[in-house]
């Protein structure tokens, strides 16, 4: 397969370019290195562009003959999206839009979202099963819950085939501690660095943490799954399990010597918890790493 990645430098995006070039396929890669790494994607055999979404890709489409494009970047940033909401949409509203048309004008089969589960916001019940109504409470999970929108317009009125992925907390090596969801590197940070944890609000709030190889293994395979009745499909990918941010940070600092401070709560969902029944049926996917087992091959913690 010739596979176009956008954000490809970034956190999820170099793992995805490690594995199909692992499989074989040939790979193109588009970021603006505005939060990805140029290192992330050092050594490896794929084209490379430094540019924006938003910018003109007419050539590199019409060049690449893509069959599948992953379309990763965009700006994990909450609290920036409650700040400055023109500045995600950019990325997250209009250059998904761009990529949906470029797909369709120079014949894409295949268009793999990465959303996220910020579109669910706050349920009355859990856990998040795919067919609910959407709750965002922020800027940047709206704009998400847009992009899926347009990837159901265009599955259904130009037969591009959409296969949307709502990523719940993704973890693992090269994630950003500052970003929105980086709240386990900056944890394994302040712990090597022997300074105090700082959790925004009470620490009562759970997320359920998924590993960015068990992700990965989920992108890989809607490679297989056939374009012709994919259209808008939604896919939970988490761990199907979660745990208070108070019980990870004392699950990361072990027997070291660490204090947990608390700062003011942040505008963000109070629980999170996936249903991941509907990828393991139609993915035959089902997540590998545990919790504990993530925390080892991210920062080499032992129980």
């Amino acid at each position: 397969m010739n596979c176009l990645v956008t954000g490809g430098a970034g956190f999820i995006g170099s793992h995805l370019v490690d594995r199909l070039l692992i499989d074989g396929h040939k790979v193109t890669v588009i970021d603006n290195f505005s939060t990805g790494k140029l290192e992330n994607l050092k050594g490896k055999k794929i084209k490379l562009f430094k540019k924006d979404i938003c910018e003109n890709l007419d050539a590199i489409f019409k060049n690449g003959k893509f069959n599948v494009v992953f379309h990763l970047a965009g700006l994990p940033l909450i609290q920036l999206s409650i700040e400055n909401p023109d500045e995600t949409a950019k990325a997250s509203v209009n250059g998904t839009l761009q990529l949906l048309e470029s797909c369709v004008k120079y014949g894409v089969k295949k268009f793999v979202y990465t959303s996220s589960s910020a579109v669910y916001g706050d349920q009355a019940d859990l856990p998040m099963v795919e067919d609910e109504i959407p709750n965002p409470k922020s800027p940047y999970a709206i704009q998400k819950l847009m992009g899926e929108h347009y990837c159901w317009f265009f599955a259904n009125v130009h037969g591009l085939a959409t296969i949307i992925f709502r990523a719940f907390s993704v973890y693992g090596p090269r994630q950003i501690p500052n970003s929105s969801y980086g709240v386990i590197p900056r944890f394994i940070q302040a712990v090597e660095n022997k300074r105090d944890i700082v959790i925004n609000g009470d620490g009562n709030q759970t997320r359920d943490f998924v590993y960015v190889s068990d992700v990965v293994d989920a992108l890989v395979a809607s490679i297989s799954l056939k374009n012709n009745i994919y259209k808008g499909e939604i896919f939970n990918l988490a761990n199907g399990k979660n745990i208070s941010i108070n019980d990870l940070a004392k699950k990361i600092i072990g027997k070291n010597k660490i204090k947990i401070k608390h700062n003011p709560a942040l505008v963000e969902q109070k629980d999170t918890l996936a249903d991941i029944s509907k990828a393991k049926k139609l993915l035959n996917w089902k997540p590998k790493i545990s919790l504990d087992e993530g925390l080892r091959l991210t920062g080499q913690f032992s129980d």
